[in-house]
């Protein structure tokens, strides 16, 4: 993903690389009779037929009779304040941060060579100081706080 961190007056673009990897083991269903597969089929309701990922939409219930539909299109148009962007909401002693309560890890790197003295700077002055930036950002269409900091 591409993006940008920000502070106060300063946008350093970012480029946001996973840093971990999924070692986990995935199982598959199967018919125990035959060996045959076990699929999940996505079946409409009213007329008990399987449904191409075409004909299906998004919809927001507001109560069991009534919907919205949405489109995606709609939902790329949201104004998420994060979009594309790392909003750093403060800096913490590196302590209260719960390594265990952390989730998926990325690595930050500056996306062009005219970041990467602003980059490193920040890197530079939170590791000389002990802290880590707390920081608000979208992803998957949520936005979300990282780190999560232990409360005392």
């Amino acid at each position: 993903m591409r993006g940008s961190v920000t502070t106060g007056l300063v946008t350093v673009p970012i480029n946001v690389v996973s840093a971990t990897e999924d070692h986990s083991i995935h199982f598959h269903q199967y018919h125990l009779e035959d060996m045959g597969r076990v699929r999940v089929r996505k079946v409409c309701e009213l007329e008990d037929r399987e449904v191409t990922q075409d004909e299906i939409g998004k919809d927001y219930e507001l109560t069991r009779t009534q919907v919205i539909p949405i489109t995606d299109e709609e939902l790329r148009n949201l104004p998420l304040p994060t979009a594309k962007a790392i909003e750093i909401q403060g800096v913490v002693p590196l302590e209260t941060v719960a390594p265990l309560r952390i989730g998926e890890g990325y690595y930050l790197q500056p996306s062009r060579q005219v970041a990467a003295k602003p980059y490193r700077l920040l890197v530079q002055a939170l590791g000389r100081s002990n802290k880590v930036a707390g920081a608000e950002y979208e992803r998957s269409g949520r936005e979300r706080m990282s780190p999560r900091v232990r409360t005392p």
